[in-house]
Parts: structure tokens; sequence; C-alpha cells
């Protein structure tokens, strides 16, 4: 599954492991939801600022796609 992430001018793409989800934490901020590689482990809850950096870096399955500025924002 693929996940767009907007960051002012910057989209970043994000390969997120099947089965994630994004829901708002208590004061209303995103987070990423993924499950573990098997049926019986815990989710991991990754905060929406933490999400790219971690894809950087392989870590929850997830992979860093691209990213690329867009044109025209304001």
């Amino acid at each position: 599954m693929i996940l767009h992430l907007r960051h002012g001018k910057t989209l970043y793409e994000v390969h997120v492991p099947r089965g994630s989800q994004i829901h708002r934490n208590a004061i209303g901020l995103p987070v990423l939801i993924v499950p573990g590689p098997r049926p019986q482990d815990t989710a991991s809850w990754v905060g929406a600022q933490e999400i790219v950096g971690a894809a950087r870096r392989g870590q929850f399955g997830m992979s860093f796609r691209s990213e690329r500025r867009l044109a025209g924002c304001v």
C-alpha cells in the first residue's frame, strides 16, 4: 500500500505494510498504525512526523519510495 504524505511543498511516497491504518490521537494528530508481521504480534504506532524518517531507515516494514516538490503550491 502506498501512502502519500504532503509537508509544505513536498510530496512523499512511502510503501507501508498491508493492513496499516491512519487514526488520529487524542489531540487530533495523525498516527499510522502498522500491524506486526504475525497475527499475535502487537501493532506499532508511528506519529505523523516520524513516518518518513522511519521509512527511510526501513523500520516497521516500511520503505521510502520518492520525494518531489509540488509546483504551484501556496
